[in-house]
């Protein structure tokens, strides 16, 4: 698509006339100086008009979906046995669980973009399998515990394993038609046995087997999240029982913090500072280079970015957020530098 050219000059006069630079409140009042065909760039043109007029370079915030800092999790862990999971005796790898705020249980699940595709891609086998058998001492650790509590802190005993019945939640949870935690779930649309401690305790014993399992999804507004829970399982006489005995819902921090070109020599990483910008890694000096990339929008395709003197147009490049190519702007026509990326 060609681009046609504009005059910057008025554009920044409109802006010293309307000194609302700190915002973008002038963004109606000034883009009448642009012809018809460029205001559908308007956002990225005047936003290099403002950097201009400001003779400095922004500090850009990301422009992606930052949902999840506002965001519910939802945990159900009756019998209190998610402590000794997490404990040395069992260990299971830890979740990166970023509390946001404690009292109305927000925080969400820190993947990334890269490991939260890797969940979604497991899901046929039911996401991030753990598994391991109990030894006498800790077969006599759970018993303790669950003797300890209240016969009215029932868990969920589920006539198939937990990773099938996970793959048939997130499945319904993608159209939504589940709400509130998974236990709702279990318990209520699957109508699953309730048991209490002192029951689950006897069936507690060496060779037993706790599972951890971990798997992402979307939901129907298709936000990023994951379902991690843990099961007890245990072989009597010819029954295998199962018991999920701990569960969280969460949303996901799924933003793409970096991407890196897929080229037959010389590629590079993009990856996202702290400050808002991007800088771009060369992969076999092991440095950045150029100056940092400032982003100057995003749509479902690609992040759009412009060079350190953003008042050249030219500077403006673009990179794929699925995989597609990395470009630069020349002449009005995208020039395709890398023809494969990957975000990570």
């Amino acid at each position: 698509m060609a681009v046609p050219t504009f005059n910057l000059i008025k554009l920044d006069k409109c802006l010293t006339e309307h000194k609302n630079v700190a915002t973008l409140g002038i963004l109606p009042v000034c883009e009448g100086i642009m012809t018809a065909k460029f205001k559908k760039l308007r956002f990225s043109v005047l936003i290099l008009a403002l950097v201009n007029h400001a003779s400095a370079i922004p500090i850009a915030k990301p422009v992606g979906d930052t949902w999840y800092l506002n965001a519910k999790f939802s945990c159900s862990d009756p019998l209190g046995l998610e402590a000794a999971y997490s404990s040395n005796a069992f260990n299971f790898h830890s979740l990166p669980v970023k509390v946001t705020n404690v009292t109305q249980q927000m925080g969400y699940l820190d993947l990334g973009f890269g490991n939260f595709n890797d969940l979604v891609a497991k899901g046929a086998v039911g996401g991030t399998v753990e598994s391991t058998q109990l030894t006498k001492s800790q077969a006599a650790s759970l018993r303790s515990i669950l003797l300890n509590k209240s016969e009215h802190d029932v868990v969920p005993f589920i006539g198939q394993t937990l990773v099938s019945v996970i793959i048939s939640f997130t499945l319904k949870a993608g159209t939504g038609l589940v709400a509130g935690t998974f236990f709702n779930y279990l318990f209520g649309e699957l109508q699953t046995q309730s048991i209490p401690p002192r029951v689950l305790a006897e069936v507690v014993a060496e060779g037993g087997s706790v599972t951890s399992v971990l798997t992402g999804f979307r939901d129907k507004d298709q936000h990023p999240y994951a379902v991690h829970a843990f099961e007890y399982s245990v072989v009597i006489g010819s029954e295998s029982r199962h018991y999920v005995t701990t569960a969280c819902i969460y949303p996901v921090n799924a933003t793409i913090t970096q991407i890196k070109t897929l080229a037959t020599s010389n590629n590079k990483i993009f990856k996202l500072q702290p400050n808002g910008t991007w800088r771009k890694w060369d992969i076999t000096d092991s440095k950045f280079e150029d100056d940092p990339l400032i982003e100057t929008n995003r749509d479902a395709d690609f992040i759009y970015f412009t060079l350190n003197d953003p008042r050249d147009i030219t500077n403006t490049q673009r990179i794929s957020l699925k995989g597609g190519p990395w470009q630069v702007l020349q002449g009005g026509q995208w020039l395709t530098l890398c023809s494969k990326t990957q975000p990570l």
